[in-house]
């Protein structure tokens, strides 16, 4: 079932990607975007509903509202996104007032030297640093015994 899933789901995501780089309309590109993004959970309750049923389903589903942890680690994993994505917002602001361009996205400019001039992929880099990080901490927090349930 697992091989299935991981077949079903590659086709169903690249197959939707492709078409959507194909397309000119922005509309139906968006929508396959869109498909191809959420086609693993799509195609975790297909699957689920074909072995399992409408049981089955609705135990997949109630699962995601069940919180096994304590609020305040929910509260830290959206606080945490919403950190990560300020702050490459405001690199890419600074990064476009330094570079003096008219895109909030920029790439740095040819030889520029300073400090800010970063490209788009080094945000990018800097993002899963960060994240990383993140990652790091948590593990270490949970190897000194932090307990994370109730």
């Amino acid at each position: 079932m697992l091989g299935r899933f991981f077949i079903i789901t590659f086709a169903a995501s690249w197959t939707s990607w492709g078409l959507a780089s194909r397309i000119a309309s922005p509309g139906l590109q968006t929508a396959l975007v869109y498909l191809g993004t959420f086609a693993p959970g799509l195609v975790a309750l297909f699957l689920t509903a074909l072995a399992e049923g409408g049981n089955g389903v609705r135990a997949l589903l109630a699962s995601l509202f069940r919180w096994r942890v304590q609020a305040r680690w929910y509260a830290f994993a959206l606080g945490f996104i919403i950190t990560v994505k300020l702050t490459v917002a405001v690199l890419m602001l600074l990064h476009s007032a330094v570079n003096n361009t008219k895109d909030i996205v920029p790439s740095a400019q040819a030889g520029a030297l300073h400090v800010f001039a970063l490209s788009t992929s080094a945000v990018a880099w800097m993002t899963l640093a960060l994240l990383w990080i993140a990652a790091i901490w948590l593990l270490v927090q949970m190897s000194r015994g932090q307990r994370f349930s109730r």
